[in-house]
Parts: structure tokens; sequence; C-alpha cells
């Protein structure tokens, strides 16, 4: 019976401690906020039973100093309940457990005759110590301090509720071992909780600790992932580069001994050279952006800067393109800004990034209209544009054509064909020439593409 009661007793005063709880509390918060329920109840039972002791004793004055402090905590725990305002709270609660033991003991004649009554204030000094900082801790210290000593100076043994000689070692062993009992539960529950936190600090610790670890090695595993990759792609871009002669050399010979048969070539002999020559074209192409490609990456790529005739490069151009245009019965128009003859730059690299464009220009535009565009672009620079009113892209489109080996989807390439490098290759030149490759198209209505690039014009 008696340990069911116990039991019940204690569950009701852990779930109390619990009022001031609030969804979204640190651990350590929720357990500052409890140790002051627990306090301020504490200190309410004791001051209850001093209460009821100075009613059977006819000191009814007195009884109001501890029935009020069970009020007032009741009070102060009911605001804090529904406010939320723990400092508040906190600050109501330590300073009435600080100064209502010491109006007490005044009360019932001083510190001997009271049995030392003050010495429960000391619960307002460890709950200071487990709620407060270090700095609020020791300003309560003092405060304790300053009352023993005033209250010591206003001691009076003639108002006594129990004379010195009759009962004070009663009321000292009363309060003394009340109060240790308090202090020691307190205390443990403070150290318990600091442990609780220690032990789950450490394997936080430990856990952050093997994760640095673990991370550590990922890091240098992708390292050294990313130094072989770089390492492949540098031997690969080395070696095609270094190729470039080999495997120029036989297409350059197959090329010109086809054209020296269709010399003489008539009728169906004739048509079998043109495929030979169109298909070693084709490929010598194909390997030259390759190549060029290669070389980029590798670091290889020079620049030859000279005077370049804009006029013949067009012309070059439009002759070079010309079998491409006519294919899908396509017009070709060109524009020349009066203000520009010639500019300092690569006459083959701005000869590629042309081809480039207007051959795409040409494969993805039928029965349609491409506008080449070249005028001056600020102080020093030319403006490359090349229009066309054929299949256009959308935005998924854009964000991938410029990458090596990519074309805006699978169907494209089979439809039309190419590798996917030509724009790759324009956006790198016009780079390497100081300038930027700028993309405007719409799905459907066509495609713009303009380079940007840094050639001062050249004297005359």
């Amino acid at each position: 019976m008696a340990a069911n009661l116990y039991h019940h007793a204690l569950t009701v005063f852990l779930a109390v401690g619990s009022i001031a709880d609030r969804t979204g509390l640190a651990k350590e918060e929720r357990l500052q906020r409890r140790a002051l329920i627990w306090m301020g109840l504490l200190m309410s039972g004791g001051g209850l039973i001093w209460g009821n002791a100075c009613v059977v004793l006819g000191l009814y004055l007195p009884a109001l100093i501890p029935y009020g402090y069970a009020g007032l905590t009741l009070v102060n725990l009911s605001v804090l309940w529904a406010s939320g305002a723990f400092e508040r709270a906190r600050l109501v609660q330590v300073s009435a457990s600080l100064l209502l033991p010491f109006a007490l003991q005044l009360a019932l004649g001083g510190f001997v005759a009271s049995g030392g009554m003050m010495l429960w204030a000391l619960l307002a000094l460890v709950g200071s110590l487990m709620i407060s900082s270090g700095d609020q801790a020791r300003c309560w210290l003092l405060a304790y301090l300053l009352l023993t000593v005033v209250v010591g100076l206003l001691d009076a043994p003639a108002r006594a509720l129990v004379q010195p000689h009759q009962g004070s070692t009663a009321l000292f062993i009363s309060n003394v071992s009340t109060i240790s009992v308090i202090m020691f539960g307190m205390i443990s529950a403070m150290l318990g909780w600091r442990r609780a936190n220690n032990e789950t600090l450490q394997i936080m610790n430990r856990t952050i600790s093997s994760l640095n670890v673990e991370l550590g090695s990922h890091v240098i595993r992708a390292e050294e992932a990313e130094r072989s990759a770089r390492q492949a792609n540098e031997a690969k871009s080395a070696f095609l580069a270094n190729m470039s002669h080999e495997l120029r050399t036989p297409l350059n010979a197959i090329i010109g001994y086809t054209e020296l048969l269709m010399e003489d070539a008539s009728g169906p002999e004739l048509a079998d050279m043109n495929r030979i020559h169109n298909a070693s074209t084709h490929l010598l192409s194909l390997i030259n952006d390759v190549l060029d490609l290669a070389k980029i990456e590798a670091g290889q790529m020079e620049i030859f800067w000279e005077d370049v005739d804009l006029l013949g490069l067009t012309e070059d151009v439009e002759a070079t393109i010309k079998p491409l245009i006519q294919k899908h019965d396509n017009t070709l128009e060109i524009y020349i800004s009066s203000e520009l003859e010639r500019v300092r730059s690569d006459f083959i690299k701005l000869k590629q990034i042309l081809v480039n464009l207007l051959s795409n220009a040409a494969k993805f535009t039928c029965r349609g209209t491409i506008t080449l565009t070249l005028e001056p672009h600020g102080a020093t620079g030319l403006r490359l544009e090349v229009a066309d009113t054929g299949i256009g892209m959308d935005e998924a489109a854009l964000e991938k054509i410029t990458k090596p080996f990519q074309q805006a989807d699978t169907s494209t390439t089979r439809r039309y064909g190419g590798t996917g490098l030509g724009l790759s290759l324009v956006k790198h030149f016009a780079q390497m020439l100081g300038g930027e490759l700028i993309i405007r198209s719409k799905l459907g209505e066509g495609t713009t593409i303009t380079v940007l690039v840094d050639a001062g014009l050249a004297e005359a």
C-alpha cells in the first residue's frame, strides 16, 4: 500500500514538472524548467509543513509566510505554464526561495530559536546553479551571505518559537536532514543530466570523427580518381594530337588520287568516284574535328595572328559550303559591313568557325534562308552571326549542344547525322580568340548563333 502510494506520488511529481515543456525546446532547457518546478514544489511542501506547525502553536502571523510561499509558487508555475516566460518565472521563484526562509526565521525569533530556518534558502542557491549562468549563481550566493549577516544581527531570542535550551537542537537536526536529502537529490539529478549530456556529446564526437575519417578517405579516392581520369584524358588527347599526320596523310592521298581518276572517268565510273571523293572528304572533316578538339584539350592548339581579308575569307567559305547549301535548296545571303576590310585574327580559326556554323545551318534548314553577317563589335571586336530558318531548338537542347559529342537529341543524330563536335569547337575557338559564343533559338522558327571575337582592325 505504502509502495503504491509512493509510486503514484512520484508519478504526479514528475508529471507536474513537465507543465512548462514546449515543442522544439532543447533537452537542456527542458530540464532547466523541470528543475525550477521541482524545486518550487519541494520547498512548498516544506512551507506547508511549517505553516501547519505555526498554526498548531498559535503563531498565525508567521504561518502566513510559508503559506504565502506555497501560494506564490502555485501562481508563478501557472504563469510559466501559460506564458512560457521562463526567465521571469526563474527570477520570481529563486528570489522567493531565497528571501522567505529568512523572513520566517525573523518571525520565529532568529537563527538559533528557529532552528536555522534560513538553511532552506540553500535550495535557492542549488537551484540557481542548476538553472542559471555562473555569474547569476554567484550573485545569488552574495545575496544569501548578506541576508545571513543581516538576520544574524537582528536575532531576537525573546520572540522564539522554542527556547534554545528546549528544542533548537531538534529543529536544527530536522532542517539540516530534510534540506540535505533534497539538495542531494537535486545535485544528483543535475550530475546525472550532465553525465548523460556528456555521454551524448562523446557519442556525437566519435560519430563525427568517424565520419571525418570516412569523408577523408572518400576525398582521397575522389582525388585519385580525378587525377587518373585527367591523366587518361591527357594521354588520349596527346595520342590523338600526335596521330594527326598519320591519320590525315592517307586520307589526303585517297582524295588526291580520286580527283585524278575523276578527270578521266565518265558515266557510272564517275558516279562511283564522286561517292568515294565525298565519303573521303567527309571522313577527313570528321577526323579534323576530333583532332582539333584533342589538340585543344591537350593545350597544343595555337593561334596564328595575321591580317585577314574578310572578303576573301567569305568567298573561300562560300565555295566550301555551297554544296551543302544547295543540297536542301537553301539560299545563302552574306552581309559584310562597309567598315570592315581586314582584321587581325587567325584565318584558319575564323574559317572553321564560319564553316561549322553554316554547315549546321544548312544541315537543319530545308528550302529556307541562311544569313551570314559580319560587322564590328565595340572598339576592336568582330561580330560573326549566322541565322537560319530551320527547325530550331528548345531550352533543353540549348543547354547541351556546345558540349563535345552532344546533339539536341538522339533523333537528331539519326535523321541529320553528325558527331556533335561543331559547336563545341566553335565555342573553344571563340574563347581562344578572346570572345564568346551566343545561341538564340526557338523550336520550329530557326536559330541565330553569334560569335564575338577580339580582333582589332588591321591596317590596310
